[in-house]
């Protein structure tokens, strides 16, 4: 039954609803917030006993500051650490966890990571826009989306609270720590 609630809610209510929205001038950004979310709770009732090798994260590379030396394209474990952006929190996470963290550089990059790993869950950065949109190109492998902040605008220097991303796989039943 949550399958059936899933499919109803990506590819018609989604649709509908950002339609209705753009008739009315609604703020898209919110809009797909709240999609967001719905789609997370129905995510997360599906993948209550999914283990951690069977999920992957995906970041934009924009998660990345944009004055750092060494671009990451793929692999966030070759960060540095220096503290200048978001990557480093993650990676540390990532170790702990043991989970496969990967930076997708845009929508074809990204599902080339998730042809290439097969995961049975995405835990999945990035902004609104992008979320709604991989989320509907991905079904059906469900995804947690888990919204960016933008301080310096789109696509610089974008922030991510990794708290949100633990709390996001903790509820899937997907983190455990590695000590």
């Amino acid at each position: 039954m949550q399958r059936l609630i899933r499919f109803i809610t990506i590819k018609a209510v989604f649709p509908l609803v950002l339609a209705a929205g753009k008739l009315i001038k609604a703020d898209r950004d919110r809009l797909s917030a709240r999609l967001i979310r719905l789609n997370n709770r129905l995510v997360i009732k599906m993948a209550r006993q999914i283990k951690a090798d069977q999920i992957i994260v995906i970041l934009p590379h924009c998660l990345q500051n944009e004055n750092c030396e060494l671009k990451i394209a793929s692999d966030i474990y070759k960060c540095k650490r220096c503290g200048r952006c978001d990557l480093e929190k993650l990676a540390s996470a990532g170790e702990r966890y043991n989970l496969s963290i990967n930076i997708a550089t845009g929508g074809s990059s990204a599902l080339r990571i998730v042809k290439e790993a097969k995961p049975q869950v995405i835990a999945a950065v990035a902004c609104e826009r992008d979320l709604i949109s991989g989320i509907r190109d991905i079904y059906p492998i469900p995804v947690i989306g888990i919204c960016n902040r933008r301080p310096d605008g789109p696509c610089r220097n974008t922030r991510v609270d990794i708290g949100d991303i633990e709390e996001a796989l903790r509820a899937a039943g997907g983190i455990r720590t590695t000590d």
